[in-house]
């Protein structure tokens, strides 16, 4: 998977401070969130000291920071993959990384380089655009890692499917499509594809198993019940092989099975063995003595152990003159031997000729390990049964592999509700407030102005004024939702980046205000403005909001004046700023010559319902200049404003450049 390049503009500034002043104290605030979220990678070094585990955290921290100030961040995550994927981190294996310890690790170096932030700047803006960038990094780090990590449980998976020779596959009713996992078609031998009922896979079926295949599947169907039977199959050079099938039927809500699925395993080694084993004893014992990935079995009619081969020695762990006499009971756990969960399947194996299972078993030191076996029940000549043959089969690492794809699956699926449900909440404002807030809100203005039409001669100048200014409220409160409900559109995914002219953006912008600036008599003026890449109609409502709050607050008798400038300004230069930006911006300036504030209100004018007059004296909602802010933050820049009481105010915009910068007509 590629990973893109970074190019962080703020961060690295960010990271060197860290990095020459704060790398301990980063590094033992580190340690403490961890073990806050109580992160499962802990446990991997639970016998070192705090001590030991700052000062070997002093390292990582310093490479962690270094990544930032050297702006390879790219690089030191692939560093950080390739150490992972190859086995690189002392003490932890590349299997022990868990889908929680990457969303925790993740969350805590975001929460550590939030917290730092006040030691470094008090600039709001500054330490949102360093966060902006944490948030790429974290959320690029994050991604990258969940898709190795899958990846490598996939991979996994299917290496214990070939070493099993198990396989997986589903079968829609509906449409009858066959999905195979790739070991189930190198069991058939058949080149893999989507959709497997292309083949006709009914042909390779033994004829002899024909109807007890049909006879079982059908019978899943009817019952609703789990199936697992023993059937073979016959290849195009006349091999034949011996397939273990088992799974369950599927039903909906109308109690119909529309989907089976299973798992398919080749036991024609364990066939041939068993085979063997019937035939000759002697064979029996010379050739499972040497058969190490299978622990193969011999139990008396009670159960109690009579040989012991070395892949028994190896899977459970008793050597032959430990285990030779004692029931087999001892592999199964606690739990298990009081269920007589052995009895049960010893008791079947009798019965029917064969009995198979999988579950927790038990080795000498107490550890489990995922075993399927079969047992198989010994007769002698006469048909009186002396004893059964025992096969097991280690597949802990299939077992482990499908807990933790189950276990990523959940988490996704736990994070796709959580977004979902983020998504229902916020359609649901929208809709409130753009429907069952506002609903009432005409039902006051239409009912206030029928009674002021049919009563008005029986209302007194008291009760008219009342009225008038219930009007009045209502009509503030519509504007106020409608202003925030445009507020919480202001989506920057919402619209598509454009080259636009700004000078012909400029002339719409008048027309659509051209009633208020000929009452006010008002003057625009404006330098040649550049082509730059907006998004159009956020950028629209930008002017059209700083040229109506100029005309807003313009000094009474004067006709207001609007002029704006243009020029390339170097990132560094504007005021809050990071000082190491050196990129350019576009910097375009409205300035004005009303009624102005106070500089020290510069920054909350751009608060959500901040008025620093009262409604009585102007009108508005107190959200237009928060619009202009998040617009502007939708484009990466920055709004200041300066200002005197009675002498006008500027607003600054800026935008990063592109690296080519058209202005029009630049001769006139």
């Amino acid at each position: 998977m590629e990973i893109k390049k970074f190019n962080f503009k703020y961060l690295p500034a960010y990271a060197s401070y860290l990095l020459e002043n704060k790398p301990r104290e980063f590094t033992v605030q580190q340690l403490s969130v961890f073990r806050d979220l109580d992160i499962p990678l802990l446990k991997f070094f639970s016998h070192f000291s705090d001590e030991e585990l700052i000062e070997q955290g002093i390292d990582g921290t310093i490479r962690f920071l270094k990544c930032f100030v050297e702006n390879k961040a790219k690089e030191f995550i692939e560093e950080s993959i390739k150490s992972w994927l190859q086995n690189q981190i002392p003490m932890i294996s590349r299997e022990d990384l868990s889908p929680a310890d990457i969303s925790l690790v993740s969350f805590a170096r975001r929460k550590l380089l939030r917290d730092f932030l006040k030691y470094y700047t008090t600039d709001s803006h500054l330490s949102l655009a360093i966060m902006e960038e944490v948030d790429i990094f974290t959320s690029e780090q994050e991604t990258i890692t969940f898709k190795n990590l899958l990846e490598l449980q996939h991979s996994l998976y299917e290496e214990a499917e070939a070493l099993a020779h198990l396989g997986n596959w589903t079968w829609d009713l509906n449409t009858k499509a066959l999905a195979w996992s790739k070991e189930i078609f190198r069991i058939h031998e058949l080149e893999p594809v989507p959709d497997a009922s292309i083949y006709d896979i009914r042909s390779m079926t033994h004829p002899e198993d024909l109807a007890l295949v049909d006879k079982e599947l059908n019978t899943s169907r009817e019952t609703h019940q789990s199936y697992d039977f023993y059937y073979r199959i016959k290849l195009k050079d006349g091999r034949i092989k011996h397939l273990h099938v088992k799974g369950k039927p599927e039903v909906n809500r109308n109690n119909e099975v529309y989907r089976m699925f299973g798992t398919m395993q080749d036991v024609t080694e364990q066939k041939l063995i068993e085979d063997q084993l019937k035939n000759s004893e002697e064979r029996y014992h010379s050739m499972i003595n040497e058969v190490q990935d299978y622990a193969i079995i011999r139990l008396n009619k009670s159960g109690d152990v009579e040989n012991w081969n070395k892949g028994a020695e190896k899977i459970k762990g008793y050597s032959e003159e430990e285990i030779l006499g004692k029931n087999f009971r001892i592999f199964y756990t606690p739990s298990d031997q009081a269920k007589k969960l052995p009895e049960q399947i010893l008791n079947k194996a009798a019965i029917e000729g064969k009995a198979s299972h999988e579950g927790w078993r038990m080795r000498k030191d107490r550890s489990v390990f995922w075993g399927s076996i079969v047992i198989t029940a010994l007769h002698d000549k006469k048909g009186n049964l002396t004893g059964f043959s025992k096969v097991t089969r280690d597949l802990t690492d299939i077992k482990i592999a499908e807990e933790k794809l189950r276990e990523y699956a959940d988490n996704v699926e736990m994070k796709n509700k959580k977004l979902e449900q983020a998504n229902k909440e916020l359609e649901s404002f929208s809709y409130i407030a753009s429907h069952d807030l506002q609903e009432p809100l005409r039902k006051i203005q239409a009912f206030t102005s029928r009674l002021l039409q049919k009563e008005n001669d029986n209302l007194s100048e008291w009760g008219k004024d009342v009225f008038s200014k219930v009007q009045t409220s209502a009509s503030r409160m519509q504007k106020l939702i409608e202003a925030l409900l445009n507020f919480s559109r202001l989506d920057k995914t919402q619209d598509n980046f454009e080259a636009i002219d700004l000078n012909a953006l400029l002339e719409e912008v008048k027309t659509s205000l051209h009633d208020s600036i000929e009452s006010k008599q008002a003057v625009i003026e404006s330098d040649k403005l550049p082509v730059i890449s907006v998004i159009p109609i956020q950028f629209q409502q930008l002017f059209s909001n700083l040229i109506s709050n100029a005309l807003k607050y313009s000094r009474a008798g004067t006709p207001p004046k609007v002029k704006i400038t243009y020029g390339l300004k170097e990132g560094n230069l504007i005021p809050g700023n990071s000082a190491v930006d050196r990129n350019k911006y576009h910097h375009l300036c409205f300035a004005d010559t009303g009624i102005g504030f106070e500089q020290q209100y510069a920054e909350k004018i751009f608060e959500l319902f901040q008025r620093l007059h009262g409604k009585s004296e102007y009108e508005g909602t107190g959200i237009g200049l928060a619009i202009c802010k998040k617009i502007v933050d939708n484009h990466k820049g920055f709004i200041l404003a300066e200002s005197e009481p009675d002498k006008g105010a500027e607003f600054h915009v800026y935008i990063p450049s592109e690296k080519k910068i058209e202005i029009v007509n630049p001769t006139e």
